[in-house]
């Protein structure tokens, strides 16, 4: 892990010896990010978790999460939620991200990878592809993350342009409203191929 402070701000990248993995009834899920970062998934004490999973049964049931609020984003397949709180059927195509709560009782139908982003009552949040041919500019969040799904280049607040290679995280905490964090097009990818995940978080005012 590799940590950098500008200002006010800490950046930091993290690669995936950092992340944790775990197992749970549908397949695997690494931990990218849980803040606090000595706090306990499991036991329920963490304010945000960024997470990635893959989805290896055809159906399978979420874990509810009382108190949260949660973004998914499939990366590669399209899916199938069964809301069954609300009695109501929604179809995900690959990079549109979902908000729903916790509590909610949802059935997932379709194997893919998605993301995950949770969040407790302090934040809202958001979930948001990168694309490669377009000049990405993020919303000015009070704390961001962005997981690179290939390797591309970014910079925060006319720093020299940095590369975060695939699968890597930048976390970007503290005074991240102060930072403007872009990620260049890139040039060898084909058009509007993604190429990272951004998720933004706001403290409630």
């Amino acid at each position: 892990m590799e940590t950098r402070r500008e200002q006010m701000t800490t950046v930091m990248v993290k690669t995936p010896a950092d992340y944790t993995q775990t197992d749970w009834s549908g397949g695997e899920t690494n931990q990218l990010f849980l803040y606090p970062e000595d706090g306990d998934y499991k036991k329920r004490e963490f304010s945000y978790r960024l997470s990635k999973s893959t989805v290896a049964l055809r159906q399978t049931t979420f874990t509810l999460l009382d108190g949260y609020h949660r973004i998914l984003m499939t990366l590669d397949k399209p899916i199938t939620l069964s809301d069954l709180s609300h009695a109501k059927e929604i179809s995900l195509t690959p990079f549109e991200p979902y908000a729903f709560e916790g509590d909610t009782r949802i059935v997932s139908r379709g194997i893919c990878q998605d993301i995950n982003l949770m969040y407790d009552d302090q934040y809202q949040g958001q979930l948001l592809p990168v694309w490669s041919d377009t000049l990405f500019e993020t919303p000015k969040a009070d704390c961001q993350l962005l997981y690179a799904l290939s390797k591309l280049t970014y910079s925060v607040t006319n720093q020299a342009n940095q590369e975060l290679e695939a699968n890597h995280l930048l976390v970007i905490e503290q005074e991240a409203s102060l930072s403007d964090l872009k990620v260049c097009p890139n040039q060898t990818s084909p058009a509007q191929t993604p190429v990272a995940v951004w998720a933004g978080l706001w403290y409630k005012t």
